[in-house]
């Protein structure tokens, strides 16, 4: 298992300092490595360098924080175009479009697929429909069924280590008292549980801090919007609202300014998206946690490439990426990132 620290991380994606930086080609699975020079009058043939079609099916593009998982796997392979194919398929949230996908890139003999799962039991079935077609595979972001024994590599970031910090960070700002609501994503996700489970463990340690209400806004803004209005109804006496998403926090932060009570409720996120980040800076949010997205994405196509020339982990190997909190102190240094 690797760990990844988040600077780090970012920083060797925007420089290119990847496994790869340097040896463009690499031995093994038909890349190879260019030639040493040779004089002029030798004259060899130009060696052709393999390009390897690689698929990256995504659990949405109509969900903001996957477009920042595209974003750096297309960094990735702009980088590396030489040798990398790059194909996005957008799953639209759907399992059939993810497997109807995973299926169509197998037939076409595709030579590794990234899977940003949509639905995590569903994993045996994409890893099946991958080995019987020879095709390695590398998991992005969500965890799913199976991963263990039937893929290459997973690289993503500790859910529970999200929402571990999100709530410590609120208790500490409530005094260790106060009433919490949790916003949560769409049931049944693993993400949705760890997020929700890191939440639970820390608000659990204090006697003071009773979670008064937890229902799912599917990830969505105007959801959350409308399920916060309507706790507003409850008489609730929220001090806090901890949600599993940043979209899901600027819902729940729209709804308290519109009834004029955010300056009494803190309101945190996860993922720190640009539009969270800005919303921290002008005070509508308390605190987001930084998922590296870009580095989750950078980092799958580079494994992928290894793992298309045969020189990918010789077992599954996890690759985890840190979250990071974000206060009003330091959201400028990760807005800079952007």
């Amino acid at each position: 298992m690797k760990k990844v620290s988040l600077f780090k991380a970012i920083l060797a994606a925007v420089l290119g300092l990847s496994l790869l930086a340097g040896c463009t080609g690499g031995g093994g699975g038909g890349g190879g490595t260019a030639p040493p020079a040779t004089p002029e009058s030798e004259s060899p043939e130009e060696e052709t360098v393999t390009r390897y079609r690689i698929g990256f099916t995504v659990y949405g593009m109509d969900d903001m924080f996957t477009t920042f998982v595209v974003d750096g796997a297309q960094m990735f392979a702009s980088e590396f175009s030489d040798e990398v194919d790059l194909h996005i398929g957008d799953s639209r949230m759907d399992s059939a479009t993810q497997i109807s996908l995973v299926e169509n890139w197998v037939a076409q003999g595709f030579d590794a697929i990234i899977i940003y799962v949509v639905d995590s039991t569903t994993g045996p079935t994409l890893i099946d429909i991958a080995t019987r077609g020879g095709v390695p595979i590398i998991g992005c972001n969500r965890a799913f069924d199976g991963m263990e024994d039937g893929i290459v590599a997973y690289v993503g970031s500790d859910e529970t280590q999200a929402g571990t910090m999100q709530a410590e960070y609120i208790a500490e700002q409530l005094g260790g008292s106060g009433n919490v609501a949790i916003l949560m994503g769409t049931l049944g996700l693993d993400n949705v549980a760890q997020r929700t489970g890191g939440n639970k463990s820390v608000f659990d340690r204090y006697s003071d801090i009773n979670i008064v209400v937890e229902q799912t806004a599917n990830w969505d803004r105007a959801q959350a919007m409308s399920v916060v209005e309507n706790w507003l109804q409850m008489d609730l006496n929220l001090d806090a609202i901890v949600a599993n998403n940043d979209e899901m926090a600027l819902g729940a932060s729209n709804a308290l300014i519109a009834a004029g009570v955010k300056a009494d409720i803190l309101v945190s996120g996860i993922d720190a998206t640009p539009h969270a980040l800005e919303a921290i800076s002008e005070g509508r949010l308390d605190a987001s946690t930084f998922q590296p997205g870009m580095m989750q994405g950078y980092k799958a196509v580079e494994i992928a490439l290894l793992a298309a020339k045969g020189q990918g982990p010789a077992s599954f190997e996890a690759i985890w990426i840190d979250f990071e909190l974000v206060t009003p102190d330091l959201v400028d240094q990760f807005l800079a990132m952007y």
